[in-house]
């Protein structure tokens, strides 16, 4: 029967075969890609993007404010919940008005 000191010492030795194999199978992992996008001509960013790691896509755009609050500086687009600046207030008050649309 093998003590507990040679038990370990043998997880440990297996532990870092494990390791160097672990290593050189992703070292050769990663060549293989490299060769493949070379191959398609596939460019790190369309890499990332497969990976999910690339620009999030929102679908959302960044809209111009539609109401202003001249003595603080805030903004606001006129989608979602009201600001708290402005409950209560007549909207028309702080509206942007843009030369050349509807008021």
């Amino acid at each position: 029967m093998n003590s507990i000191k040679d038990l370990i010492a043998e997880r440990q030795r297996l532990d870092d075969l494990l390791d160097e194999a672990r290593r050189g199978e992703k070292d050769r992992a990663l060549k293989d890609i490299a060769e493949l996008a070379a191959a398609h001509g596939i460019t790190i960013v369309e890499i990332a993007s497969a990976l999910g790691h690339g620009p999030k896509k929102t679908g959302r755009t960044d809209l111009p404010a539609a109401y202003y609050d001249p003595i603080t500086g805030r903004s606001w687009t006129g989608r979602g919940r009201t600001p708290w600046w402005l409950e209560g207030k007549a909207l028309d008050d702080y509206r942007i008005h843009v030369p050349g649309q509807p008021a």
